[in-house]
């Protein structure tokens, strides 16, 4: 069964890459046409002309969010905006299999087949995946990188400093999830003083960049949520992380319109994903106060500082139910703590056997499901949402409830088409720019 489970892992990974960089004219993703275009601008400012785009400048800080950014800015020196996009996806996809094959076979013997289709799942084609966030996606495979490095032992105080800057560069919310791994570790005698010296220029870095863009007068007025909407905000968050996948299309319609019994048996599998989510964790602390450990068999666990992931892991869900609706801004912060949390307990802790049956048939369902709806919105045309360019609303709020006006299901969607003008626009760059749709990467509107 689980060389069964690994090669539906990667005939997933196959079909949403084909569907991805073949089928498509470029990769629609919600924000991704957006950081294409934003690394083309990248590639003028930092290796061409900076005057052919003279609307735009760098910032004058470090700024988390700009892995993505860059290589595609590299990437533009040999191959087109459409094809640098797509090589930096491609080059994702390919990561993602490789590192969560081998953290699933070294970790988990026995079920690594049944983890590595769970993290291809929830993490690869998490829903960051499809709403575009490829550099919080590219650091979220770092953190794994680095559980994996722990286990092989070869994280050494260098490797510390390379991946701290990698990670920050990434994206800072799963910096601070590395961070706080790194300092429960020493601070528990797994590793020396001189580990947490080489965080000391990424910190800088992080300090730096918060001095430049946070507003420290506003931090008590953190898009605060009232009791049920909190709880209404956090589970559905929670229940984010299932296997299903809704799309708006461009016309606004969804793409289970017609089929509302399976958008119903699809909000179903992420309920039940929810609830296993949360027996699992139950489960994981009610082993660790019984007898002060994870869950785990094999030595590669007890290799690994149980104290340390445990704290970790407990922080991360802290700063989840912590977190607003947007805070710093960036939408649902802490739901990026949560994602971060769920790579540190998939890889590292135990799977009740029950549970992980429950858990591994979910996901088998929902790879199905995934490759046959990409394979639908892929064969469809790609166009922008019309109202997005005319609408009358002032808010973003505003706005995402006009796309929404065609559509009979307002739950887990994700708007891919929202930004297809900017990759309509890379097929072939005209005089007039577009402007940026988010400024959080280190390409800015040059100060008038």
């Amino acid at each position: 069964m689980q060389p069964v489970l690994h090669g539906l892992a990667l005939a997933l990974v196959m079909v949403v890459g084909y569907c991805t960089l073949v089928l498509q004219p470029f990769p629609v993703l919600h924000d991704y046409p957006e950081w294409m275009y934003q690394g083309w601008l990248a590639h003028h400012l930092l290796f061409g002309d900076a005057t052919a785009v003279s609307p735009f400048a760098l910032s004058h800080y470090p700024v988390p969010n700009s892995i993505t950014h860059f290589a595609i800015a590299v990437l533009n020196n040999f191959l087109s905006p459409i094809a640098a996009g797509k090589a930096w996806l491609a080059c994702y996809l390919l990561y993602a299999s490789v590192l969560w094959t081998l953290l699933a076979r070294r970790l988990h013997s026995g079920c690594d087949g049944a983890v590595n289709l769970l993290l291809m799942v929830t993490i690869t084609f998490g829903p960051g995946f499809w709403n575009g966030y490829a550099n919080f996606q590219f650091a979220l495979l770092l953190w794994g990188t680095y559980l994996l490095l722990m286990q092989l032992r070869r994280d050494g105080p260098w490797m510390h400093l390379l991946l701290s800057l990698l990670i920050f560069f990434a994206h800072a919310a799963v910096f601070i999830a590395f961070a706080g791994l790194v300092i429960a570790r020493v601070l528990l005698g797994r590793l020396s003083w001189r580990h947490l010296v080489m965080l000391m220029p990424t910190i800088v870095l992080f300090l730096w960049y918060l001095a430049a863009t946070v507003k420290f007068d506003e931090i008590g007025a953190l898009n605060a949520l009232g009791l049920m909407e909190w709880v209404q905000y956090k589970v559905y968050s929670v229940a984010k992380q299932g296997y299903f996948h809704n799309f708006i299309l461009s016309d606004g319609s969804s793409l289970l319109d017609s089929a509302h019994g399976l958008y119903l048996a699809g909000v179903g599998v992420n309920l039940a994903v929810m609830l296993v989510l949360g027996m699992w964790l139950l489960h994981q602390v009610w082993h660790f106060v019984r007898v002060g450990a994870l869950t785990g068999r094999s030595s590669a666990y007890r290799a690994l500082d149980a104290r340390a992931f445990a704290l970790t892991l407990f922080t991360l869900l802290l700063l989840f139910l912590l977190a607003g609706k947007d805070n710093f801004g960036v939408v649902n912060l802490g739901e990026r703590f949560l994602i971060a949390a769920l790579v540190l307990a998939m890889v590292c802790f135990n799977y009740p056997v029950p549970l992980r049956r429950l858990w591994t048939a979910l996901a088998a369902v929902g790879a199905a499901y995934t490759m046959a709806a990409i394979l639908v919105v892929s064969n469809l045309p790609v166009a922008p949402y019309a109202v997005v360019r005319s609408t009358t609303s002032s808010t973003l709020d505003g706005a995402i409830g006009d796309i929404y006006a065609n559509s009979r299901h307002k739950l887990f969607n994700h708007r891919i088409y929202i930004y297809a003008d900017h990759g309509i626009w890379l097929q072939q760059p005209g005089p007039d720019f577009l402007p940026l749709k988010h400024i959080t990467s280190f390409v800015v509107p040059r100060p008038q």
